[in-house]
């Protein structure tokens, strides 16, 4: 399955990647974590990258849905660098030519950010984190309503992950937007949060 995910050129290469990605979400639906699964997905989670921004619609979806499991399930195999890595490619995707993609990226996000890695330093990764947040912001405005509350579900999310950081972004971006009211909101439960 594995030699079947790494990019090559050609319509049947497409399809094989296309297939062995469906079967590497199907197998980590299973949720086995037995040592040989770990090792498989632990090996195919470094192709991931590439499989979120293939050409292919049902490639990135499954792709997207691979990192859904890895999140959720074998959490383990997400450090620092990978979590990086993940949210980068998959915040991309929140400007997907297909919907179905689009919504299924700002559900991982929110899914990615449930369980950090053991370790995770908030302060010296603020600036990344900043500059992830300021560039989600930006969908609060996209014509989809759909996908702007999936946005602000991760967004509701990343206030208990970095609160101070989101607070000044929300603070300085929110006149920007057109629904300004969704920053406003989410800047008032953030105080009120902070104090009880």
């Amino acid at each position: 399955m594995r030699g079947h995910l790494a990019w090559r050129a050609g319509a049947t290469a497409e399809t094989l990647r296309t297939a062995a990605v469906a079967c590497l979400e199907a197998a980590c639906r299973t949720g086995l974590t037995a040592q040989p699964m770990m090792e498989e997905v632990k090996e195919c989670t470094v192709l991931l990258p590439a499989l979120i921004e293939d050409d292919a619609e049902m490639t990135r979806l499954f792709a997207c849905s691979v990192v859904q499991c890895v999140a959720t399930t074998y959490t383990c195999l997400i450090d620092t660098k990978t979590l990086h890595t993940l949210a980068d490619k998959v915040l991309k995707r929140l400007d997907d030519v297909a919907r179905a993609v689009r919504l299924k990226a700002a559900h991982v996000l929110s899914v990615l950010f449930q369980n950090l890695p053991e370790g995770y330093d908030v302060t010296l990764n603020t600036a990344y984190l900043q500059d992830l947040c300021k560039d989600a912001l930006i969908f609060l405005d996209d014509p989809d309503e759909q996908l702007q509350e999936a946005v602000c579900e991760w967004l509701e999310r990343m206030k208990v992950v970095c609160p101070d950081i989101l607070m000044k972004l929300l603070e300085s971006e929110a006149h920007k937007f057109r629904n300004a009211h969704i920053c406003h909101t989410l800047i008032t439960t953030m105080k009120t949060l902070h104090l009880t």
